[in-house]
């Protein structure tokens, strides 16, 4: 059996996919090393997962922090992590990682791992670099719709000179903002990899797509060689309490179904007023409302019977009750509703949302709602017209069984053991 080093970064919408797939090469017998950031240590360790930091505790470089609770951003539409953090951070996370023993026969790592390529040479092993949304793996035969140029994208109809501006725009930018991990790159002799964010991530061994190619559209888009596992659907029993699950699904029992509204991302932090709205557009339609949220938004809505409140809780046992889903357009959340059937109308507002919720509109699987027009009226108008389209609900139907049927894990797994087992040749 081999030795795999599993790098996940980011939030839990980045890390529990990787979480199932170390899970199963661990059940296959493999050791298996997680190194993830201090506040995901705990819930790794629930899994039954050897999981060791590759960050300093917060205490070690800023004032402490809130249990498990993401660090703030500095900009609101793209993770701080997506360029490989402060200089600082990647040289303490490459160093952390490079002095393991015994050395891995293989490391893997997510969107966020930029130290993986780095690692996998220091012990010359295979390097597996596993997106989870199909703009993990952009690239001119891959367009994907970006955070602040997506307007503009979308305006132009897609139009490849724009689709190239753009990607040169977020090539360029993203360099400027990842000069930490070239200097490292020319430190180790490592130019010939390329753009840390797009071809210097990207693996010649191996590229795992940890969603479903309904998304996607042609795979021959990918760089190769790149294979499309399907969804993972890992549900881990750290999410929600017992006893909030049950009064969740009182509620839910004790009348129609509601409509269930909830937030991903930078926006779990940053709603706004979009449970504010969220509930007026609901009572317009004469509707319940289940919101899922922070816990720290709670005092801000209102005590009525046709409103519960919750934090996080499993969907996999909310969204067969509800009549309808608003949420931000993370791609597991996109993966839950359609596994279950579910209309849904996605507002995204930063990371890969733009690029999930317009994949999802354009295969019929869910409608969009700006952010800037998330308003009563407009919500209550989408939501209605989502409600009584029949069609679209025949195409849930259609694709539910096929999301069902998606094992990502013990997909990407078969893949892995194919490096994992012939270790020899990649000395």
């Amino acid at each position: 059996m081999g030795r795999a080093l599993v790098i996940a970064k980011g939030s839990l919408g980045d890390i529990i996919p990787m979480y199932a797939v170390a899970q199963a090469l661990q059940q296959r017998g493999h050791q298996v090393l997680l190194a993830t950031q201090h506040r995901h240590l705990q819930s790794a360790r629930r899994l039954g997962l050897q999981a060791i930091p590759l960050d300093q505790p917060q205490n070690a470089v800023a004032a402490p922090a809130a249990p498990s609770a993401p660090t703030a951003r500095t900009r609101s539409w793209i993770s701080n992590d997506a360029f490989g953090g402060t200089e600082h951070a990647f040289r303490f996370e490459l160093e952390t990682l490079r002095q393991l023993t015994p050395p891995p026969d293989l490391v893997l790592g997510n969107q966020l791992a930029l130290s993986g390529p780095f690692v996998a040479d220091h012990f010359q092993c295979p390097w597996v670099y596993c997106a989870v949304s199909p703009i993990g793996l952009v690239s001119r035969a891959n367009p994907c719709l970006f955070p602040l140029l997506h307007g503009i994208q979308q305006a132009s109809a897609r139009h490849p000179l724009i689709e190239s501006l753009s990607l040169g725009l977020v090539r360029g930018y993203s360099a400027l903002h990842s000069l930490g991990v070239r200097r490292e790159q020319r430190r180790m002799g490592l130019e010939q990899l390329g753009h840390p964010r797009f071809e210097g991530l990207y693996s010649r061994d191996l590229n795992l797509l940890l969603s479903s190619p309904i998304l996607l559209g042609p795979a021959g888009a990918l760089p190769a060689p790149t294979h499309i596992t399907g969804f993972t659907w890992l549900e881990p029993d750290f999410l929600g309490t017992a006893r909030s699950l049950e009064r969740a699904l009182d509620f839910i029992d004790a009348g129609s179904p509601p409509i269930l509204y909830t937030l991903g991302g930078n926006a779990r932090t940053q709603p706004g007023r979009f449970f504010q709205e969220s509930l007026r557009a609901s009572r317009a339609l004469g509707k319940r409302s289940l919101i899922v949220a922070s816990t720290q938004f709670h005092a801000d809505l209102p005590r009525a019977d046709d409103l519960h409140v919750t934090a996080y809780l499993p969907y996999s046992r909310l969204f067969p009750k509800v009549a309808a889903l608003v949420h931000s357009g993370g791609i597991g959340t996109i993966g839950w509703a359609l596994r279950h059937g579910l209309p849904s109308l996605l507002v995204p507002s930063a990371d890969d949302q733009f690029d999930n919720a317009q994949r999802a509109q354009a295969r019929g699987l869910a409608d969009v709602l700006p952010r800037r027009h998330y308003r009563a009226e407009r919500i209550a108008r989408s939501l209605q017209a989502l409600l009584g389209d029949d069609q679209r609900r025949a195409r849930l139907q259609q694709v539910a069984p096929l999301l069902g049927a998606e094992q990502g894990a013990s997909a990407a797994c078969d893949h892995l053991e194919r490096l994992l087992l012939r270790p020899a040749s990649f000395e």
